[in-house]
């Protein structure tokens, strides 16, 4: 079934090419199409102060107006299996140069209040590798995050930690064997926190209810991001609480 999938993405694809490794480094040129794909993160971070609009400010800063289009694919409530049945509309016939695949909060998350509903780690590798190796066989750039935070405590001290801790090793993993970037927003999130969370506060500082992001969450993924991308030289002008 695993290769099936592969065969009909690659029939899918309007750019036929062998079955290639993403790039593990970025340099962003003019005409670049970056496609974020995710959940009810990344639909918000299309909002005004959402992290997709501070990269696409800074972005225009960079390249000029229109240069490199940042397409939103969001979708709340996602998981990853959400994620395979949507990536050739939302992604593929979008015709993207990088895809940034942020996924795994509600693979997660979700087990909280039900149990049954959390994805087993071995699931969500395979789901993890369907996805990037669907964006990689139509020739696009593949950044993988790994999730934040549920809960803004001490990480370690937080319900899911170790749950999160899994699914961010799986997603490093699946990066390393086949040559994809990671942005590590888990690590980012946690080295922020120690800092600007004194009062072990559970939320309130990078988001509204432990994973929904309050504006500083949003410059803080933004910055990450643009990091990962090359492009985080001057990211401090939208990011000044970092």
């Amino acid at each position: 079934m695993k290769v099936l999938a592969f065969l009909l993405t690659g029939i899918l694809c309007l750019i036929p090419m062998a079955v290639a490794k993403a790039n593990s480094s970025i340099c962003l040129k003019d005409g670049e199409r970056i496609v974020f794909f995710g959940d009810s993160l990344t639909k918000r971070g299309e909002l005004p102060r959402g992290y997709i609009t501070l990269i696409e400010e800074v972005l225009q800063r960079h390249h000029g107006p229109k240069k490199i289009a940042t397409i939103g694919a969001g979708v709340e409530g996602n998981r990853t299996i959400d994620l395979q049945r949507r990536v050739y509309k939302d992604v593929v016939k979008k015709r993207p140069t990088l895809v940034v695949i942020f996924i795994g909060i509600n693979d997660v998350w979700w087990g909280e209040q039900y149990p049954y509903m959390m994805t087993p780690l071995d699931e969500f590798k395979m789901r993890i590798e369907n996805l990037a190796a669907a964006v990689a066989h139509c020739g696009a750039k593949v950044v993988l995050c790994t999730p934040p935070v549920i809960g803004e405590k001490k990480r370690g001290t937080n319900q899911l930690d170790e749950e999160l801790d899994e699914v961010s090793s799986t997603i490093k993993k699946v990066a390393e064997q086949n040559d994809y970037v990671v942005c590590d927003l888990r690590q980012g999130f946690a080295d922020y926190l120690a800092t600007h969370n004194p009062e072990d506060r559970c939320k309130g500082i990078l988001t509204v209810d432990r994973v929904h992001l309050t504006d500083a969450g949003n410059e803080l993924v933004a910055k990450l991001m643009l990091e990962t991308l090359g492009e985080g030289h001057d990211a401090e002008d939208k990011t000044k609480p970092l």
